[in-house]
């Protein structure tokens, strides 16, 4: 290899007598007393991502340095290019900057979006110049899930201790948790047993938590909550929930 930045010494052969004198004769229009050429430094640009950030449902801020071009030239193109496969190239899609040339080192953000939610992606930075295209190692991530859109209809099937809650999934990804949270307001409530029946009867034994005191002895005032909640993996539609003792 010939070493870019240092002097070399070439020699050359010939099969033919070497002159130190220009030769004469019609067949010889031009001559040169120096010779000389010119050695190509060859290696692609060297390109690093150092971090992903700000990754939402639908893209993601790639932030990525053209740390050598290894051309004086510079790079005409640099980018970042992405699939959800892995090993994406400049065949996939991407982002692409060739309004050049750039020199090193140099640093970029470049913004993905109109990605699909909750999908892993693949991404490298890349960067272009004489000698062909230079890439950064592969990273990844996973853009957000969609987040739950819930609707609340009527309880159904009322009774003195009993209430069907009905709720439905509107859309939404990865829902692993859903139900029911219930509220009592006993800014209104008057208890013929001293006050000893409403304590025991909707916070003891249903289940509810919060703080109830009372003015009068018959007239409560506070706000108590129980929340129903079932665990699994859920789609979008209609759900239900037992909203009394569980």
């Amino acid at each position: 290899w010939i070493l870019k930045d240092a002097v070399t010494k070439i020699g050359i052969r010939s099969s033919r007598e070497i002159a130190e004198t220009q030769p004469t004769g019609s067949e010889y229009i031009t001559y040169s007393g120096t010779a000389y050429f010119t050695v190509t430094y060859t290696a692609v640009p060297a390109v690093d991502i150092t971090s992903i950030q700000y990754i939402e449902t639908d893209g993601a801020s790639i932030y990525w340095s053209l740390v050598q071009d290894h051309d004086d030239a510079g790079c005409s193109k640099r980018g970042v290019c992405y699939n959800k496969i892995g090993n994406p190239t400049v065949s996939d899609d991407k982002i692409e900057f060739d309004d050049g040339p750039y020199g090193s080192p140099s640093n970029y953000i470049t913004q993905l979006t109109g990605l699909d939610s909750n999908t892993k992606y693949y991404v490298k930075a890349y960067g272009l110049n004489l000698t062909g295209y230079g890439y950064s190692d592969e990273e990844e991530f996973t853009t957000d899930a969609l987040p739950a859109e819930i609707t609340t209809q009527a309880v159904s099937n009322i009774t003195h201790d009993y209430g069907l809650g009905n709720g439905t999934i509107v859309a939404g990804e990865n829902i692993t948790e859903r139900g029911f949270e219930v509220r009592l307001d006993y800014g209104e409530y008057k208890d013929s047993q001293d006050g000893s029946l409403g304590g025991y009867v909707f916070h003891s034994v249903a289940g509810f938590d919060g703080t109830v005191t009372w003015d009068l002895v018959w007239e409560w005032n506070g706000i108590l909550t129980k929340t129903i909640t079932e665990e699994n993996g859920f789609e979008a539609g209609a759900y239900t929930g037992d909203l009394a003792k569980q």
